[in-house]
């Protein structure tokens, strides 16, 4: 491959990732490589344009990606712009522009359920603890100056607050005596924000 095309396509890659993800922002429904160009070209990107036309094996995977289920492809899409989002937040100087953008489609309503009861209570820590009632464990999220957490998927909790670890939207620290305790982010205040309005 010649290396100005190569640059073309390495460079080209998120922008026309970006520009795939505005036009399902857009199409809800069936849609194919030349409507995808069609709207390229009425949005201006003809930078984006000729790196698909100069490029068969882009064209062929771009339809055969465009062909696929809409919903499946949203969902791709969104998986990565969190993929992104997270290696970005790990990069002195490009973190604090990730911490901009809201995380993340794919967190559990419980998640966010969760989430939006430490960020309105105002408590700076959650506190984690392990009652044993009749044999079972429940966990119980204890906020400082606040009523507990309540949720009502209990076998899905401890995924869902390690979600919000995994996207910086929580931290989490254990102590020397072996308890864990939370801590609530800007980016978690952020993002009930963006999500509530």
């Amino acid at each position: 491959m010649e290396p100005n095309l190569y640059f073309a396509l390495s460079s080209g890659f998120p922008q026309i990732v970006s520009l795939l993800a505005a036009f399902y922002s857009i199409n809800e429904g069936k849609t194919d490589l030349e409507e995808f160009k069609a709207w390229l070209d009425t949005s201006n990107n003809e930078y984006a344009i000729k790196i698909i036309e100069n490029n068969t094996q882009l064209q062929n995977t771009l339809s055969s990606f465009i062909s696929n289920n809409h919903e499946d492809n949203v969902n791709k899409l969104s998986h990565l712009t969190d993929e992104i989002v997270r290696l970005a937040n790990k990069i002195e100087g490009l973190d604090k522009i990730a911490s901009s953008f809201g995380v993340s489609n794919d967190l559990s309503q419980q998640a966010i359920d969760v989430l939006r009861q430490f960020v309105n209570s105002k408590s700076p820590k959650m506190h984690h603890m392990n009652l044993n009632t009749i044999g079972e464990y429940q966990h119980v999220y204890i906020l400082e100056g606040a009523d507990d957490i309540q949720y009502e998927e209990p076998i899905f909790i401890e995924d869902d607050i390690q979600s919000l670890v995994d996207r910086n939207l929580i931290t989490k620290k254990i102590t020397n005596k072996g308890n864990i305790i939370y801590s609530i982010t800007r980016q978690a205040v952020s993002f009930i924000e963006t999500i509530n309005k």
